[in-house]
């Protein structure tokens, strides 16, 4: 009966190696039967056993390819990994960086506002006067009271006190640049004294600081009730003195004031650029331009 397991194992191991059929894990399921060698001795013995290491051996070698294999996969995914934990660390980096990013705009338009407020606020007292005749020699101080009492009827007991006045630097259209080009043996006095105001004055920019605030408000009010009389033949015009991003707004609320007074609403712009207006009985303030602009177009009545 012994006998008989051995050679069941031997006729079983040397027909697997032949077919290719055995594995490490056992004989396959799927087999041909079982064929019987006509003649069992040490030579089919040793065949069969030659030809189960050769199909072990190819297995081993298989089974060597295949791990080969999984490690290079395991280390390209590992690979994969490693980048995508670092993108998921550049992404929060970037998504810091955004928000830091954001701060710093959102700090930088704040300074940018207290820098223009803080500039408003030393120009408070002054006005700035366009238009307005220089005439050599007489003084800016001298033309300005000159005006005060000539167009907008103050009296010289009420003259408001001044910190400083002069007119800015530009170009003038007058004999000044021809009389510069004279030496000082060659310059008339007297004919230069003896010549006309047409023929000495030009227009420039008069910058006007005032002690007193108030002062320069009662200006501008008499300002507005004289804006259309002339002064030596110029058309003077009158504004508060602010900084040139307060200026641009300014500038872009009054652009659209006549679409406001077509809706039927009231418009004014205060100091320094406070727009206030009246619609429907309600009152709205608006800072920014862009806020009046889009509150008009949410309205029946369209732009022009």
């Amino acid at each position: 009966m012994e006998q008989t397991r051995e050679e069941e194992l031997v006729r079983v191991s040397t027909i697997a190696a032949a077919q290719g059929t055995f594995s490490i894990m056992g004989p396959r399921m799927e087999s041909a039967p079982f064929q019987r060698p006509k003649v069992i001795n040490m030579e089919t013995i040793w065949e069969a056993i030659s030809s189960l290491q050769l199909s072990l051996g190819n297995q081993i070698q298989q089974l060597s390819t295949t791990c080969m294999a999984m490690l290079s996969e395991h280390t390209e995914i590992k690979n994969k990994l490693s980048t995508v934990e670092k993108m998921a660390e550049c992404e929060t980096r970037l998504k810091n960086l955004e928000l830091q990013a954001s701060i710093w705009v959102k700090d930088s338009g704040n300074l940018h506002f207290k820098n223009e407020m803080l500039e408003n606020v030393t120009k408070r007292c002054n006005l700035r006067i366009i238009n307005f005749p220089k005439v050599f020699p007489i003084s800016a101080q001298d033309m300005l009271k000159q005006y005060l009492n000539e167009i907008l009827k103050v009296p010289e007991v009420s003259y408001p006190p001044l910190s400083k006045i002069y007119y800015l630097p530009g170009k003038i259209k007058s004999h000044v640049t021809n009389q510069q080009n004279l030496s000082a043996d060659s310059l008339d006095l007297t004919n230069l004294l003896e010549r006309s105001d047409s023929e000495a004055q030009a227009p420039a920019t008069l910058l006007v600081q005032f002690a007193i605030d108030s002062d320069r408000e009662r200006l501008l009010k008499l300002f507005f009730k004289y804006r259309d009389v002339s002064f030596m033949a110029y058309k003077v015009r009158m504004y508060s003195d602010v900084c040139k991003p307060t200026q641009k707004r300014r500038k872009q609320f009054l652009l659209l004031r006549p679409q406001v007074l077509r809706l039927g609403a009231t418009f004014i712009l205060r100091y320094p650029y406070k727009c206030v207006m009246v619609y429907k009985g309600n009152r709205y303030v608006f800072y920014e331009p862009q806020q009046l602009f889009k509150f008009i177009s949410t309205q029946s009545i369209p732009f022009s």
